[in-house]
C-alpha cells in the first residue's frame, strides 16, 4: 500500500465497519527486513475479520520520519470514511496516540506508550539511551486529538509517560500494577487483551470491570509474577525465587523467567542450579542472542572459556548489529589465547567478582550485586 526508504504500510482488508491502523513496536533486530515483520496485532485483527492497515518503520526511530504527514494523509484517504482507531504498544503506542488526530481517528488504544525519550521532558526515562541520543522528536501537528485508552504499569517508568499523555489530551488511564513493560503480555496471559480491544472498538469498554478482572486473574499471569519478583527488596530474595518458579509454572514456554531465576541463583551461590536454568532457557530458544550471552557470561565467570567463547560467537552472529555482543566475543577470543600469567590474572578477577557478588547478595546491596551479572 505504501513503501519508502523509511516506512512501509500494508492492508489486510475486511468488510468491517471499523478500520484499525496499527503501528509496529520496538524491534530487537532492527536490521531485519521490515517486509519480514508482521504487523502489530495483525493475526488477531485478521482473525476477527477487522479491516486493518499496518505501519512499520525500517528502524527503531519512533516514526520520526519527514514523510509521515504524506503517509498519514494516504492512510486516512484509504480508510474511506470508516470509523478509525489507532493501536500500538510501546514505540507503536507513542505513534498510535501522536498520529491519531492527523488520521481523523475516533480513538487510540495504547499499551505502555512513551511520551518522549528526552530526559528533559521525562526525567525518569533512562531506557533506550542510544535512540534518545540520536533522535530528534519532530513537532507533529495534532489537530483535534481524540481520546486514548492507555494500559500501563504504574510501578515503573511508564507511569510518568501515561500522566503526561493524560495532561495533554482526553485519556482513560488503566493502571495495571506489576504488569511490566509492555503491559500487553500481562493482559494477554490473563485473557483480557483481545476482549478489551474489541470492547473499545465497539464503544462499550468498561474500565472498572477490566480492573476487577485484572486483579482477580493476576496470578494466572507468569509475567505478573515475574515482575512482582523483580520488585522484591534484597531481604526477600527467597520470596522472589518462589515467585519466579510460580511464573515458570504459569507460563512454561517463556524464556525470561528461568533466565532471571538463574541470575538470582548465581548471586545466591547456587551455581549448579543456576547453570541448569540458564541451559533450560536456552533450550526453549536456542537462537536467542540474550540467552546465549547470559550463559556465556556465566561460563566465563567459572573459567570455562572455550564453551563461553563458542556461545559468544553464536550470539554475535545472530545479532551482528550489537556492539556489546561483538566486544564480548572478541574479549573471549583474546582470553583463550592469553599467556599463562594473563590467564591467572583473569582467574583471580573472576574469583574476586564471584565473592563480591555473594557478599553484595547477602548484605542486601542490590546495585553492587548486579555488577556484570549473567
Amino acid at each position: 500500500m505504501l513503501e519508502s526508504p523509511c516506512l512501509r504500510a500494508w492492508r489486510v482488508s475486511h468488510p468491517s465497519e471499523v478500520c484499525v491502523v496499527t503501528f509496529a513496536n520496538y524491534r530487537d533486530s532492527p536490521s531485519d527486513p521490515v517486509q519480514d515483520v508482521p504487523g502489530f496485532g495483525e493475526a488477531f485483527l485478521d482473525g476477527q475479520r477487522i479491516d486493518a492497515i499496518h505501519v512499520a518503520g525500517n528502524g527503531n526511530d519512533w516514526f520520526q520520519y519527514p514523510e509521515m504527514p504524506e503517509a498519514l494523509a494516504a492512510i486516512r484517504a484509504a480508510a474511506g470514511g470508516r470509523r478509525l482507531f489507532t493501536y500500538g504498544s510501546s514505540m507503536g503506542g507513542y505513534a498510535a496516540i501522536r498520529f491519531a488526530g492527523a488520521l481523523g481517528a475516533e480513538g487510540a488504544i495504547a499499551i505502555s506508550p512513551q511520551y518522549s525519550l528526552d530526559r528533559r521532558v521525562v526525567p525518569s526515562e533512562r531506557r533506550w539511551r542510544r535512540e534518545a541520543a540520536r533522535l530528534r522528536f519532530l513537532p507533529w501537528p495534532d489537530p483535534d486529538p481524540p481520546g486514548a485508552v492507555i494500559f500501563y504499569d504504574p510501578c515503573g517508568p511508564d507511569g510518568a509517560h501515561a500522566g503526561l499523555w493524560a495532561a495533554e489530551r482526553p485519556a482513560v488511564l488503566v493502571p495495571l500494577p506489576h504488569a511490566g513493560h509492555p503491559a500487553g503480555m500481562f493482559l494477554l496471559q490473563a485473557g483480557l487483551l483481545g476482549p478489551a480491544v474489541l470492547d473499545i472498538l465497539a464503544g462499550r469498554f468498561d474500565r472498572p470491570a477490566l480492573l476487577r478482572a485484572a486483579r482477580a486473574r493476576r496470578r494466572q499471569s507468569g509475567h505478573y509474577l515475574a515482575m512482582l519478583a523483580g520488585a522484591q527488596p534484597p531481604w526477600r530474595r527467597r520470596l522472589a525465587m518462589r515467585l519466579l518458579r510460580a511464573a515458570m509454572e504459569a507460563a512454561p514456554l517463556m524464556t525470561l523467567y528461568p533466565s532471571r531465576l538463574a541470575g538470582m541463583l548465581y548471586r545466591a551461590g547456587e551455581d549448579t542450579e543456576a547453570e541448569h536454568w540458564h541451559r533450560h532457557a536456552l533450550a526453549l530458544a536456542p537462537d536467542d542472542p540474550a540467552l546465549l550471552f547470559r550463559l556465556s557470561l556465566f561460563l566465563q565467570r567459572h573459567g570455562r572459556l572455550a564453551e563461553a567463547g563458542t556461545l559468544a560467537a553464536q550470539a554475535s552472529a545472530w545479532h551482528p548489529a550489537s556492539a556489546t555482543l561483538a566486544r564480548h566475543a572478541t574479549r573471549l577470543r583474546r582470553m583463550q589465547h592469553a599467556l599463562g600469567p594473563v590467564r591467572a590474572a583473569l582467574r583471580g578477577h573472576n574469583a574476586l567478582m564471584h565473592r563480591l557478588t555473594r557478599l553484595a547478595w547477602r548484605r542486601g546491596w542490590p546495585n553492587l550485586g548486579r555488577v556484570e551479572q549473567p
